[in-house]
């Protein structure tokens, strides 16, 4: 029953809920999860188009703007020469059609800390480079099973030669 003062009206309702805390919590968590998996699909929805409409925008842009677009990019390789390394690697992998899914970022940090940032095959802790066991010219596959940390010299020396011709050529075996 509506009150005619509205002072007086709150002061009744605060008093209820302070007498009958449970059951008005209780029945505001009943009201929230009725209309919780709505409000979430919802969400879901609305995040969706957005995130198409914020994609059509962005490709346009890109479209538009090509010279502006190429500056970014190189402007973003330059700071984060790793990704640009790991696009090319994975570019290059996909045009010789070699199996695999690619070696990510996250991959290729954890496998550097497995070898504690030491080469896989000499030993030296310096820059290294994710080299494919198998090379990818002879079948090998493009993903983190197939790869090992090489410093640069081990890793531009053994090219695509198979893993023991290429240590027995340089002496590591013999």
């Amino acid at each position: 029953m509506p009150y005619k003062d509205q002072a007086e009206g709150h002061k009744n309702n605060l008093k209820y809920r302070r007498e009958h805390r449970e059951r008005v919590n209780e029945l505001n968590r009943a009201r929230y999860n009725a209309k919780k998996d709505l409000a979430n699909a919802r969400k879901r929805e609305l995040y969706t188009e957005r995130r198409i409409v914020v994609s059509k925008y962005r490709r346009q842009k890109r479209l538009d703007n090509p010279e502006i677009s190429k500056e970014y990019g190189r402007k973003y390789r330059k700071v984060h020469p790793e990704y640009g390394r790991a696009g090319a690697r994975n570019r290059r992998a996909r045009e010789l059609l070699a199996p695999g899914n690619g070696i990510s970022k996250r991959q290729e940090h954890q496998l550097f800390s497995e070898y504690n940032s030491l080469c896989a095959y000499c030993g030296r802790k310096t820059k290294l480079t994710i080299d494919h066991v198998v090379p990818l010219s002879r079948g090998g596959s493009n993903d983190i099973t197939n790869a090992v940390p090489a410093c640069t010299s081990c890793n531009s020396s053994k090219r695509d030669k198979p893993l023991f011709i290429w240590m027995y050529s340089v002496g590591i075996i013999g």
